[in-house]
């Protein structure tokens, strides 16, 4: 088996590990989120071939919400050399809808991605009745 080493974090990943490119995908890494009781905001963070090279838990919240700075985002993402990475948060409430405060957080994080030229491929919404992604509903 084969392992690279982030050069940002350290952390050893398997060169073998499947590849995150769907929704389905990201939900499978991040699923367990659906049992939260608060929000929690997560980021997988993708090497060129679509690897996970880093996890981050990078706010825990409220009952309805949870944000952060978009620096607590993209500090880990260069540290590791990422070329993209994907958010998933939950919904405690089960709803699957994208509130305007998750529509306005996420352009905010694309924005400050685009400026250091790492790519968000997504952000995926988890609740008790299953996933969303914004990108495949056009929000992203």
């Amino acid at each position: 088996m084969k392992h690279l080493i982030c050069e940002g974090c350290r952390k050893k990943y398997r060169t073998e590990s499947p590849t995150v490119s769907s929704p389905r995908e990201v939900y499978a890494r991040v699923k367990r989120l659906a049992t939260a009781k608060s929000e929690r905001l997560i980021v997988l963070y993708l090497d060129e071939q679509n690897h996970v090279i880093d996890r981050k838990v990078v706010s825990v919240g409220g009952l309805n919400t949870t944000r952060t700075h978009p620096r607590e985002i993209m500090r880990p993402a260069i540290a590791c050399g990422a070329l993209g990475f994907i958010l998933a948060h939950n919904h405690p409430s089960g709803s699957l809808e994208a509130s305007q405060d998750d529509v306005d957080f996420t352009r905010a994080i694309r924005r400050a991605a685009e400026i250091v030229g790492i790519g968000l491929y997504d952000h995926v919404i988890v609740s008790s009745a299953g996933f969303v992604s914004m990108k495949e509903g056009g929000t992203l």
